[in-house]
């Protein structure tokens, strides 16, 4: 299923959804559906970074080491959190990791940020310098949400809650568990 808007100087010019939320129970797509926006979700993350930057709460060149220590203690160059932001910071994606040991990211129960944490602490080294190549990777995502729940003292699921409702995106939010149960779900 899909659902189509478009928006033109802040007003809807047209809406239309097609499809089935969900095909066994034949449930149509409507104005509730909520869809997995998956990796889409990566700017909305970005920007809680960038408004805590403009609040002064933390600087895009900050070392991530400042926040989350337990991290690559033997690599010496800054790892800042503009590399996380832009994918060049040269720490491996944790999918590629649990592929490396025969597991699906898809089939790990229980896996959140705090999981990613953990995998990533055993990491020695980067593939790259930071800053000098890009290479896309999920788990910079997972440790920039780390970094906003050190800074705000918030946990991510309900910083972003707030984040969220304070831009008037009432049906919007980050899975707070990742087999849970959320209502009118495609």
């Amino acid at each position: 299923g899909i659902a189509v808007g478009i928006v033109k100087e802040g007003n809807i010019v047209y809406e239309n959804y097609l499809g089935y939320a969900n095909l066994e129970h034949q449930i149509k797509v409507d104005e509730n559906t909520r869809f997995n926006i998956a990796s889409t979700a990566k700017q909305f993350t970005a920007l809680m970074i960038l408004r805590l930057s403009m609040e002064g709460k933390l600087s895009l060149e900050d070392d991530i080491r400042t926040y989350l220590p337990s991290l690559y203690p033997a690599v010496e160059e800054p790892i800042k959190i503009r590399h996380l932001l832009n994918h060049t910071s040269g720490i491996r994606d944790y999918v590629l990791l649990l592929e490396m040991q025969n597991k699906a990211w898809w089939k790990q129960i229980g896996l959140d940020n705090d999981k990613v944490l953990e995998l990533l602490e055993q990491q020695k080294e980067l593939v790259f310098a930071p800053g000098q190549r890009y290479n896309y990777s999920n788990s910079g995502y997972n440790m920039l949400a780390k970094i906003i729940e050190k800074i705000t003292g918030e946990k991510f699921y309900d910083y972003s809650k707030s984040f969220f409702a304070a831009l008037g995106m009432k049906e919007t939010t980050f899975v707070e568990k990742y087999m849970g149960i959320i209502p009118n779900r495609a």
